[in-house]
């Protein structure tokens, strides 16, 4: 949505098809993205939600460019950052430094569910 005095946008709003349109699967779970520059969204923040299947575990990786906080809404993880091993239980909150290696195990019962972001709106991914 654009100001009409103006063409810098004033907000966007993203509905839920959208979102839903934009999910990505993976052998671990999924992500919907809500925000970023590749999204033209967004200039300062990438945002989404993620789950991971129980027993499932996603690629270990860095971004380079941002630092990732990840709030746990449903499931009990278990992070691998850097060399330290973090047990994360819903309502807790937890920030990965940038430039970081780190991966996730799902290792509750169920589906576990969290929201991601990160402090750029073009992060990079980089596989370790």
């Amino acid at each position: 949505m654009t100001n009409s005095n103006s063409s810098a946008p004033t907000f966007f709003l993203r509905s839920q098809s959208e979102i839903d349109e934009g999910c990505v699967e993976f052998h671990w779970g999924a992500m919907w993205w809500f925000g970023s520059h590749e999204l033209g969204n967004t200039t300062g923040v990438t945002m989404g939600l993620m789950t991971m299947k129980p027993a499932a575990t996603n690629d270990r990786h860095f971004h380079p460019n941002c630092e990732e906080v990840l709030y746990l809404q449903q499931g009990l993880l278990e992070h691998r950052v850097g060399e330290e091993v973090i047990r994360q239980q819903p309502g807790e909150f937890l920030t990965i430094p940038a430039n970081t290696p780190h991966s996730s195990t799902n290792i509750g019962e169920g589906e576990a569910k969290l929201i991601i972001a990160f402090s750029s709106a073009a992060r990079e991914f980089i596989p370790c």
